[in-house]
């Protein structure tokens, strides 16, 4: 089984390339913020993404 931060990197590569929510944070600074192990922004930042944009069934 995987761990949570797998998941969540998982999650990110799910996301339509150029995507960005609604307050203009992007792919990118949802990867520096895994960089940084922020995992509780990267969760909120997934989730904003994904709410301007259509994701596949396997990001939830």
């Amino acid at each position: 089984m995987d761990d949570a931060f797998t998941l969540l990197r998982r999650a990110t590569g799910l996301l339509p390339e150029g995507a960005r929510a609604g307050n203009g944070v992007t792919i990118d600074d949802l990867r520096d913020c895994q960089r940084h192990q922020e995992w509780e922004l990267v969760l909120d930042l997934l989730m904003e993404i994904a709410d301007e944009h259509p994701v596949p069934r396997g990001f939830w």
